[in-house]
């Protein structure tokens, strides 16, 4: 696999780890790679984590606790990597496609970060298919890429066109590669992620699938696949799904906000509306649009951003769609902390 990028002038300069991390620190990707890591890989301690395109390891240094391995074409950054982090992680020089990493289904978590807009869609497709062959099931493949979007600020367009890699794409060929191995997909757009220069970020979160024989229920053969995968991610009366795990406080769920986590491969939203907290699958039953970026409706209703299904959290059910449901959680207020569990629904 070989990355296709602009390396002429101060794009030759930054192959160089050391240029590289010094212009890190001058535009703020340090912010970005930590608020990647806290909100979207969120990795739990123990976890088995993939790095495809690790560059120097930066991202090592925001996943205490993980058994890390990172793949890099790059000697130099390879060296660079084992040298500062050499005791925490595992480095291999190779490529995502063809590199030895360990036997399929090895891993917990793969991430690439800043790794699919330097390479071609052909390429692109074999990372994301390799991906999903090192993951374990139900594990999850997290990217984030620069992206072209219709609204976004015409400064951050042009420095996307600027960018190293040849290939900055629009959100939807992001999304067709993703799919290419991946039935459920999530995609959060941020104009404001980095804090130094304007840009549009794209973060991807390719589930895989778990093992076993499907366990459906008579009211949901008609549910999309993506959404049935989404639903069984754990097999039942695991250890998380009879505990109360700690999810916010409750000072952080003031003014309506709305707290999106990942626990034990289920993506988890909470917020307090009309008096009461609401604990939900963030993944609409649908084609798993993210529903905590949907509009509210007066009565407390969330609707879907991508298709518009509307489901009223007080039940789960969808609104003139009898066949789909949001999954609700258990949830209790306790020394000023929210707690959840995964094992039921909440009536």
């Amino acid at each position: 696999m070989k990355r296709e990028q602009k390396t002429s002038g101060l794009r030759r300069i930054l192959n160089h780890p050391a240029v590289y991390d010094a212009y890190d620190a001058l535009v703020g990707t340090r912010g970005v790679r930590r608020a990647f890591v806290g909100e979207y890989v969120q990795a739990f301690p123990g976890a088995h984590v993939l790095d495809l395109g690790c560059g120097s390891g930066n991202l090592l240094r925001y996943l205490p606790g993980v058994a890390y391995t990172g793949v890099d074409i790059s000697s130099v950054y390879i060296r660079t990597a084992q040298t500062r982090y050499g005791d925490r992680g595992t480095f291999i020089l190779g490529s995502a496609i063809d590199a030895d990493f360990g036997p399929d289904h090895s891993f917990d978590i793969v991430v690439a970060f800043a790794l699919l807009h330097h390479v071609n869609d052909v390429t692109a497709r074999e990372v994301v298919s390799r991906a999903k062959r090192a993951l374990r099931p139900g594990g999850r493949f997290v990217t984030l890429d620069p992206c072209f979007e219709a609204r976004q600020n015409r400064f951050a367009r042009f420095l996307h066109k600027k960018d190293r890699g040849r290939h900055v794409r629009y959100v939807d060929a992001y999304l067709k590669l993703a799919h290419t191995a991946f039935d459920a997909v999530t995609a959060r757009v941020l104009h404001n992620m980095h804090p130094v220069v304007p840009s549009t970020t794209l973060i991807m979160t390719c589930v895989s699938p778990p093992s076993g024989p499907p366990s459906v229920q008579s009211g949901e053969q008609g549910l999309d696949h993506a959404y049935q995968a989404s639903r069984r991610k754990l097999p039942p009366m695991s250890r998380v799904e009879t505990e109360w795990i700690e999810f916010a406080s409750s000072e952080e769920l003031r003014d309506e906000k709305v707290i999106v986590k990942w626990i034990a491969n289920h993506e988890v939203a909470v917020t307090f509306r009309d008096g009461s907290i609401r604990a939900f699958s963030n993944v609409c039953p649908h084609k798993g649009g993210p529903l905590h970026e949907g509009p509210w409706t007066s009565d407390g209703q969330i609707r879907c951003p991508w298709h518009g299904y509307q489901f009223d959290l007080k039940t789960g059910r969808c609104l003139g769609r009898p066949d789909l449901s949001v999954r609700l959680f258990h949830w209790r207020e306790q020394d000023g902390k929210i707690l959840i569990t995964l094992g039921s629904v909440r009536p």
